[in-house]
């Protein structure tokens, strides 16, 4: 029985408005809710006890929670923390146990962002004629969020226009993303749940048919993919998808997008090719998801469709560590985490401006000194510009007054003027008396 409007679940905060569907193979009801952080959410509850309900909504939570890791991807569904199991230190994503109980029932539960638009089966069954740069648009943009899936190890394992919805509203609608990962599985997995047989790959069938296990591949999901490009372009699904035939499945393939009825689009050449090889019956012919993005960026470049619509920044995807996890908002929950810069090598070495001016004054200051230090310097008491003397020579007292009457001044010198006889040696140096105090 679905919970009515109003109930709340404590203690996380979280008010059911109202029934939205089911997921996870019915295992699970899926809820519009509002939380005081985050507003409108979506809550997943499993619908009883059982451990298979219980696993589901875990793997589910363990699968977001990986490719959430460094930022995530704008087309894959965002899985929010629950508020009491950061104060418990325990995993936030994923509650095995709440608190509103019916008949002894307590089942589990996580938290997803609410995406507002339509489901892409609800925009296919509801528009007759799709922009083909729209539609090459959202092709690329679906490839690469299962390129990003494929390269961080997992495995969707059930991709169909049920489980796109779109984060913007619109005529059309913007930004396709990817939910219900409850069957997701680690690459190389061998357990497998169940499958929706329109859009499953025919190897899996066959297992599936035979009672055995088979490991999980990226392939699987190119398969997929293939199939919804097909439903997309031609409006019916691939003739082999619709028979009951596994040996008819396996063998004959695709062999032409136009021979069982007149498509929606014109379809290239190329593109017809591609999803010829994505259906191929044998996995190991099936191009990768990232070769899939790139071929279509080729095809709409040499089509010259539309490029307009390019899709927004992911939003943070990480999951909220304990120490921020009081800080959050629903505004900010759905802003994109920026990538630090990596740090130059360099600049752990690289000095500020005033050391090289303090280290160059210092040089200055120790090559003035060894100059100083080195040069040479003359003798004391030597006058270097006086000319060598030529031999001793006496000039008397009236000798010095008549000279010095005749070059300089007329009138008669003073006493203290008067210049006494002055010997000039070349030789030995005049013995000088020390004044007596």
């Amino acid at each position: 029985m679905a919970l009515s409007k109003g109930t709340r679940l404590d203690p996380y905060d979280i008010v059911i408005e109202k029934h939205i569907g089911q997921g996870l193979g019915g295992m699970a009801d899926v809820y519009l809710a509002s939380h005081k952080r985050y507003g409108q959410v979506v809550v997943k509850i499993a619908r009883g006890d059982a451990e298979a309900y219980d696993n589901a909504l875990r793997v589910e939570a363990m699968a977001l929670e990986h490719l959430q890791e460094g930022g995530g991807h704008p087309g894959i569904v965002k899985i929010l923390p629950l508020q009491d199991a950061v104060a418990q230190g325990q995993r936030p994503l994923f509650r095995s146990k709440i608190r509103f109980k019916k008949e002894g029932i307590a089942p589990s539960l996580i938290m997803l962002e609410y995406l507002p638009g339509d489901s892409l089966i609800q925009v296919l069954n509801q528009k007759k004629h799709l922009e083909q740069g729209w539609l090459y648009s959202l092709f690329i943009h679906l490839a690469e969020a299962v390129a990003f899936i494929h390269e961080r190890g997992y495995t969707h394992l059930d991709l169909k226009p049920e489980n796109v919805v779109f984060r913007q509203p619109g005529d059309p609608p913007r930004e396709p993303v990817l939910i219900d990962f409850g069957i997701a599985r680690p690459i190389g997995h061998p357990e497998m749940l169940g499958y929706d047989r329109r859009y499953c790959s025919p190897e899996r069938l066959q297992a599936k048919n035979e009672g055995r296990a088979i490991e999980a591949i990226p392939a699987m999901d190119v398969y997929s993919l293939g199939v919804m490009f097909y439903y997309m372009l031609k409006g019916t699904l691939p003739p082999q998808q619709m028979t009951r035939s596994i040996t008819s499945l396996i063998t004959k393939g695709v062999t032409s997008l136009t021979s069982s009825s007149e498509p929606k689009h014109e379809i290239p050449q190329e593109m017809q090719d591609l999803i010829t090889q994505m259906l191929a019956p044998n996995p190991e012919d099936r191009p990768s998801a990232r070769d899939v993005a790139d071929t279509l960026r080729e095809i709409r470049t040499e089509q010259g469709f539309d490029t307009t619509w390019v899709p927004s920044p992911a939003p943070s995807t990480s999951p909220i560590p304990p120490d921020t996890f009081g800080s959050s908002s629903p505004s900010r929950s759905s802003t994109p985490t920026p990538t630090p810069k990596p740090k130059s090598r360099r600049k752990k070495y690289s000095r500020p401006l005033w050391h090289y001016l303090v280290l160059g004054g210092s040089l200055l200051t120790v090559l003035v000194f060894l100059f100083f230090l080195f040069a040479p310097s003359p003798e004391a008491g030597s006058s270097p510009q006086e000319p060598p003397p030529v031999g001793p020579q006496i000039i008397s007292g009236r000798e010095a007054e008549e000279t010095s009457e005749s070059s300089e001044s007329p009138r008669a010198p003073s006493e203290t003027e008067k210049v006494p006889a002055i010997i000039v040696a070349t030789s030995t140096p005049l013995p000088t008396s020390t004044p007596t105090q």
